[in-house]
């Protein structure tokens, strides 16, 4: 079964109490970890048929300060997943 092109577009993603540069290395392993979760598992179509368009709310998560980025970006991709739907 083909699966639908799926065009993601996060408009920001704010990490706070992290140097920029630990910051720009979480924002590139939450994009990795997501296109792969994407690929892997897609995503459910929502009830009601919400799709072009549709937004998530923004929200909050709490990681320990001493996290290796891959790790925290991966938790974020998962996060985002999770709220699409899948």
């Amino acid at each position: 079964m083909n699966r639908p092109d799926i065009d993601l577009r996060i408009e920001r993603l704010v990490i706070r109490g992290v140097p920029r540069g630990e910051a720009e290395r979480i924002a590139r392993a939450t994009r990795t970890h997501l296109e792969r979760l994407l690929a892997e598992r897609g995503v459910q179509a929502p009830e009601g048929g919400a799709g072009a368009g549709a937004r998530l709310s923004s929200r909050t998560t709490d990681v320990e300060s001493s996290s290796d980025p891959a790790r925290v970006g991966r938790r974020i991709a998962s996060a985002v997943h999770g709220a699409l739907g899948s």
